[in-house]
């Protein structure tokens, strides 16, 4: 075990587990902290471990002798050779440790609001802030059109019941 200037030994043993490479969830727990995702999180807004993780953090990063553009770039590289190839699986993957490392893949949150009338959606607009109406302006629409299918004659499955529009009894002019 390492001993870092922390204040506690829970916050020590955090540390120790974070500077291992365990999730927060894992860390937290092992240190003794309460289950949940949201302990390690909050463990981690404590300004001395903050400071502690991010002057590992540094320390490694010397080492190692791999900085964080360093590692986005062999991603990058990694994606290109991905698709140079072919190979959509490891264009994927790049792509999401990209996404990850670059923080795309931040919480979002949607609000729903249903069963309003034009007052109330009114003034719901007129309390939301110029940057919350902008994210709202910009937001990406999926677009699309629709087309009903014409219905296919032939073999129907054995499950399928007959259509009422369609004769299925077989006989001439029924």
């Amino acid at each position: 075990m390492y001993n870092y200037t922390m204040a506690s030994k829970r916050q020590n043993d955090y540390v120790t587990n974070r500077a291992r490479g365990l999730s927060r969830e894992a860390s937290a727990i092992l240190a003794g902290y309460p289950a949940g995702q949201e302990a390690g999180k909050q463990v981690e807004e404590q300004p001395s471990v903050a400071a502690e993780l991010a002057r590992i953090r540094a320390a490694m990063a010397v080492n190692s002798g791999v900085t964080k553009e360093e590692v986005v770039q062999m991603l990058q590289d990694a994606a290109l050779l991905a698709k140079v190839q072919g190979d959509a699986t490891g264009l994927v993957a790049a792509a999401r440790e990209l996404g990850k490392m670059l923080g795309f893949y931040a919480p979002e949150v949607k609000k729903i609001m249903h069963g309003m009338d034009k007052e109330q959606i009114k003034q719901a607009l007129q309390d939301m802030s110029d940057d919350e109406l902008y994210k709202i302006a910009h937001a990406r629409t999926i677009e699309g059109e629709f087309a009903k299918l014409p219905k296919i004659t032939g073999a129907k499955p054995d499950n399928a019941q007959p259509d009422d529009s369609q004769d299925t009894s077989g006989a001439p002019g029924a």
